[in-house]
């Protein structure tokens, strides 16, 4: 048997006792895009069925969050050698409460509920071409039956393995597939509430995660411009738009910060302790960060709105729930 074969194993899920509201529940994960480019955004599609034919069963996935970040992990590894890709594990600016609970819903018999997991929340994939095993370590679920004081938590151990493909291409190619992708984000925020009435994992639209919670320089220009609309203000609730300040901040070249720095001269900017339409304090920690971690980027006018405008981001209320980021 290659490697390759005894890597990716059997695709099924888990056996769980007969008898449990666990056994109930059958999960399967698969990839939204089995190939793409290098900093390309791909996501796990978990899917969740009810099997029974009688039993309405509540379902809640927990995410990962300051009490506990290994409530849900996906692993990451080179389909050639096995190994773990370690240096493209993210390592998240923080953890927030709305981030916690990937699902909450009620399945009645033979129903399923789907769950869209961006994978650049724990991985980027800025990979090397090649081959790639993904696979879901850990997923914590908790049931509860209908009209029953009963509840079970089962860590489902491992899903079946995917396998993703990294492609040579040009950045003009990964360009495009993010103007796509952004296009199908602007498309559905003109339809729908104001998406920064909302930031719980599960009340944002799979493609508007994929692009908030990207990694890389290809994704900065398309996030800046989400996050912040010339006539609208901000768009998305920080507890939702701190990862994209933290890509922003890592990769923006001289054409982002300008555009960063622009933001403040709007008119729909205004400075507060309070997030709103109006004001993003992700906004003003990107440009802190900018100033102070990277040197390159440095120019008067960034050190001059650094100065003017002091940090006041909560990261203890973004990730514990308080004041003024709570709901």
């Amino acid at each position: 048997m290659n490697l390759l074969a005894m890597l990716l194993g059997p695709i099924c899920l888990t056996t769980v006792s007969a008898g449990s509201l666990t056994a109930a529940i059958s999960v399967d994960c698969r990839l939204d895009h089995t190939t793409i480019v290098a900093g390309e955004p791909v996501s796990l599609v978990i899917t969740m069925r009810n099997n029974t034919e009688d039993k309405s069963i509540s379902i809640w996935v927990e995410g990962n969050s300051v009490f506990d970040n290994n409530a849900f992990t996906i692993m990451l590894k080179s389909a050639t050698d096995g190994a773990v890709m370690t240096p493209h594990k993210r390592q998240l600016l923080t953890y927030p409460l709305s981030q916690s609970m990937l699902s909450h819903c009620r399945l009645h018999p033979k129903e399923e509920s789907v769950i869209c997991y961006p994978l650049h929340l724990q991985y980027d994939t800025l990979l090397p071409v090649g081959k790639y095993v993904v696979q879901i370590f850990n997923m914590r679920i908790h049931f509860k039956c209908a009209n029953d004081s009963h509840e079970e938590t089962h860590d489902f151990p491992q899903t079946g393995k995917q396998i993703l493909e990294v492609i040579a291409d040009s950045a003009d190619s990964l360009n495009d597939r993010y103007e796509k992708l952004y296009r199908k984000c602007v498309a559905y925020e003109s339809q729908h509430f104001p998406l920064y009435l909302f930031d719980d994992f599960f009340s944002i639209p799979c493609e508007v995660r994929q692009l908030l919670w990207a990694v890389g320089p290809s994704a900065v220009s398309y996030q800046i411009d989400y996050l912040f609309d010339e006539s609208k203000g901000f768009q998305i609730w920080n507890g939702a738009s701190i990862h994209s300040w933290s890509n922003i901040a890592q990769y923006s070249n001289a054409e982002n910060v300008a555009r960063l720095l622009r933001i403040f001269d709007s008119k729909q900017f205004a400075y507060d302790t309070l997030p709103s339409d109006k004001y993003d304090p992700g906004l003003v920690w990107c440009i802190h960060h900018i100033r102070d971690r990277r040197p390159e980027m440095f120019n008067a006018e960034l050190a001059d709105k650094a100065t003017r405008y002091p940090l006041n981001i909560l990261f203890d209320a973004i990730e514990y729930g308080g004041f003024p980021y709570g709901k």
